[in-house]
């Protein structure tokens, strides 16, 4: 790709990153379908499509587009990823799990694919290995929220009560204003003090 290329895409590239962060999908759109028609051959563009029109609720799309960026380029890990995402929406969970590996064989270290495949695998009750992955992701970003929150669900629905409490505290104190951890450890809190009651309603 010759350098004049190579820094006007760039440039469109940083422009979509943009329009990502505020969340609009459908300039996305708009610029990648300009540019997709000059240049065919080039795999991200069929991602930044495939993630808008899933986010603006036209799976269908998403998927055909991303299909068509795979068949130009298969090891192109976020192609991998959002069809991975894709299949698991639309509940088709092998074909989700399959393109999950693929990402991770290429990628493993990539935090958006980590958290999916732990979830792509928990369909398959391999809770461990889900574990695994987001112990992996939380030490490659220690203050990434959902890679925090999904690790203590995960450490919850196993019953690793007190590495969920522990965690739940850490990222109260990172994030005071998120809601969510609070109300994850209330019922943990809850769920000890019922059972508690139980225990001692079996002595008598």
């Amino acid at each position: 790709m010759e350098k004049s290329k190579s820094d006007f895409l760039a440039k469109q590239i940083n422009k979509i990153l943009n329009f990502y962060k505020s969340g609009d999908f459908q300039s996305i759109v708009s610029i990648s379908i300009k540019l997709l028609k000059k240049y065919p051959d080039f795999s991200p563009l069929y991602n930044f499509l495939g993630i808008s029109y899933r986010q603006l609720g036209n799976l269908k799309l998403a998927e055909k587009l991303l299909l068509e960026g795979y068949s130009k380029d298969p090891r192109n890990p976020g192609i991998l990823t959002n069809l991975g995402a894709i299949y698991r929406i639309k509940g088709n969970k092998e074909d989700s799990l399959k393109y999950f590996k693929e990402s991770y064989k290429i990628n493993p270290n990539d935090i958006a694919l980590l958290v999916n495949y732990a979830n792509a695998l928990s369909d398959f009750n391999k809770v461990q290995e889900s574990i695994s992955l987001l112990e992996k992701a939380k030490q490659i970003d220690n203050n990434n929220q959902t890679v925090l929150i999904n690790l203590a669900s995960f450490y919850q629905n196993l019953g690793r009560f007190e590495d969920a409490r522990n965690l739940l505290i850490e990222i109260i104190q990172k994030f005071p204003g998120l809601t969510i951890p609070h109300k994850m450890l209330s019922d943990i809190t809850r769920y000890k003090i019922n059972d508690k009651h139980h225990l001692q309603m079996l002595k008598y």
